[in-house]
């Protein structure tokens, strides 16, 4: 991510597993996926913190970073999933309020440096 946010001229923030990770409206990571409701294409879906992939969730969060665009509310949330044994990389951009619209990520540098990491293949 650091590689990513250097091209992009942004700086991500990434959740350790002991601090939470708090964005600019006010979501507040992984306390979310309990609290919040996630929804992918209009539909809700399950969704949590899992770093390991123990398939607690039809979406395991391995790994997560955030990069707050302004102090308002606006923010961009890399939720790096595993989903029915794959890969998938969904983004929160939602606003303030307790439902948070996901969509999948269309960068396929991104997609694709997960994706390698996940199979073990050269990144």
């Amino acid at each position: 991510m650091d590689k990513y946010g250097k091209k992009k001229s942004q700086t991500y923030t990434k959740y350790d597993g002991k601090n939470k990770l708090s964005t600019s409206a006010n979501r507040v990571y992984p306390d979310a996926f309990k609290k919040d409701t996630f929804k992918l294409n209009g539909k809700k879906i399950s969704i949590g913190w899992s770093p390991q992939g123990e398939h607690h969730y039809d979406n395991d969060v391995l790994a997560i970073y955030n990069h707050d665009l302004t102090k308002d509310g606006q923010h961009k949330t890399f939720l790096f999933c595993w989903h029915k044994q794959k890969p998938i990389v969904l983004v929160d951009e939602s606003g303030k309020g307790n439902v948070v619209n996901l969509h999948v990520s269309q960068d396929k540098s991104l997609n694709g440096s997960f994706s390698n990491i996940m199979y073990g293949e050269n990144i």
